[in-house]
């Protein structure tokens, strides 16, 4: 885990003093303030803030521990708004969550403060991204404030102020449009300041510090809008506030906005991609500031009207700097057949049917890993999806499953032919005829108990709404044991 560095030093000069020197002359002594600041992000730093505390007392304590201060507090690169940030990072939701194919009482299951801090990601500059809703990023802030009297020669020098805290952004995702509009997207943060150690005049009020949210964006098709209305910073956008006053109220909210029109088949999905920047100025008597930024995170909105004819779930925001999986565990007896066939055809295509060329020597099922992902074909989304969703099935269901397949197993049934990939995905049986002739037959089929295969298909079906995997989004299947 990297330390990040900002900020330039912050030199005070303060009220002249008389000192004698070794002769007894009188010598002009001057009284100086340098400030750094450090955002600390190492694993070992993060569990055990008492170092920081204790090494911030002492000049140049914290470079001793390996933190560098940050040397341009306001400029840290930005990527820009794109989904190209989104490996490594991953997550997976049970399918199990998305029994019968209901619509689960908690869409988003958003983190809490104490769940970010359990998690090593979220110290990460891309955070931890819990789900496709759910997103935090926790980081320690420290600036001591050093004082200096000039001479002697070398000065003597101590901390005389500490700011040290650990600064923790939780966003939101959401489903449905925002209060003041109902056709534009939007997304909420929370930001939550914890003091590990405030001294000396950072606990004056004519210390304060300011937090808000930044956020800049385009649209991946032109709808008509500009591209600054594509992700800005909404009415509630954080505070200013004395450090005293932080301390006795913690936190505060933020929300980025997204304009769109209603959504509407006759339009496109409206998508918009955007990147937040949570935004600090620390300032002290008399003359010290500081300023930094969190590194940026990534948001989509999009106005799919194809993913439900529920209209409020028709359009919505999500952290788009991760891959989604959804996770077919082959121990759950509702899905395991299935869960099983995913399994042993991604294993061992060879043995799979139907037989591609040079007998599957080369043929491969992906959908395994987030490195290795399938990506979804809606069919509602268009006459080209359509028309390509209907040559997987007739290649699939309506074909080989009704004259290539093998007698079906003579109990258990009923069965249905399950294929993999999904029909519903570009990796499905025609692939071939669009993306060449080398993957032909690169699919696999097998009899499946119908139960198991249809409720699979409602799991996959609901978790395409709920959340928000659109046309051509990458995802995975993994299909752990248990």
């Amino acid at each position: 885990m990297r330390v990040l560095a900002v900020g330039a030093l912050a030199s005070i000069l303060a009220f002249p003093a008389t000192a004698t020197d070794a002769t007894g002359a009188v010598q002009k002594q001057k009284t100086t303030e340098q400030a750094k600041m450090y955002v600390i992000t190492q694993p070992d730093l993060i569990k055990h803030p008492e170092k920081v505390i204790k090494a911030s007392k002492q000049p140049g304590g914290l470079e001793k521990l390996g933190v560098e201060p940050l040397k341009d507090s306001a400029a840290r690169p930005s990527q820009g708004p794109s989904t190209r940030a989104e490996v490594p990072a991953s997550y997976a939701v049970d399918s199990q969550r998305f029994n019968r194919g209901r619509k689960p009482a908690d869409p988003y299951q958003y983190t809490t403060e104490a769940a970010c801090l359990g998690q090593t990601n979220a110290w990460r500059d891309q955070g931890w991204i819990k789900n496709r809703y759910s997103f935090c990023k926790t980081e320690i802030v420290a600036v001591p404030v050093t004082t200096c009297n000039i001479p002697p020669f070398p000065p003597r020098c101590r901390v005389t102020a500490r700011y040290i805290a650990r600064h923790t952004i939780l966003g939101e995702g959401k489903i449905g449009g925002h209060v003041a509009n109902a056709a534009n997207r939007w997304a909420k943060f929370t930001f939550k300041v914890t003091p590990l150690n405030v001294t000396g005049r950072f606990r004056q009020p004519t210390s304060r510090m300011s937090v808000n949210m930044e956020c800049s964006g385009d649209y991946r098709n032109d709808i008509g809008l500009p591209n600054s209305r594509a992700c800005y910073a909404g009415k509630a956008n954080g505070r200013s506030d004395t450090v005293p006053g932080w301390l006795r109220n913690r936190t505060t909210t933020m929300e980025i906005i997204s304009d769109a029109y209603p959504p509407d088949a006759s339009r496109s999905p409206q998508i918009a991609v955007g990147t937040f920047r949570p935004h600090f100025v620390l300032t002290w008597a008399p003359a010290g500031e500081k300023e930094w930024r969190m590194p940026e995170g990534g948001m989509r909105f999009d106005s799919a009207w194809y993913l439900t004819t529920n209209r409020k779930e028709q359009l919505g925001s999500v952290f788009d700097r991760s891959r989604p999986g959804l996770t077919h565990r082959r121990n759950n007896r509702p899905i395991a057949q299935l869960a099983k066939h995913i399994h042993e055809a991604r294993t061992n295509p060879r043995a799979t049917i139907p037989v591609s060329a040079n007998n599957n020597a080369t043929k491969h099922l992906p959908g395994a890993t987030r490195d290795d992902p399938i990506r979804r074909l809606a069919p509602g989304a268009g006459t080209w999806q359509q028309d390509r969703f209907a040559a997987n099935e007739a290649l699939s269901r309506n074909g080989f499953c009704r004259t290539g397949m093998p007698q079906q197993p003579g109990q258990g049934g009923p069965y249905d032919c399950d294929e993999y990939p999904f029909a519903s995905t570009y990796e499905g049986a025609a692939r071939y005829r669009y993306e060449g002739s080398h993957l032909q037959n690169f699919w696999s089929a097998r009899w499946v108990k119908r139960t198991h295969n249809q409720e699979a298909g409602r799991r996959l079906g609901r978790w395409y709404v709920n959340d928000r995997i659109l046309d051509h989004d990458r995802f995975f299947i993994p299909t752990p044991a248990r």
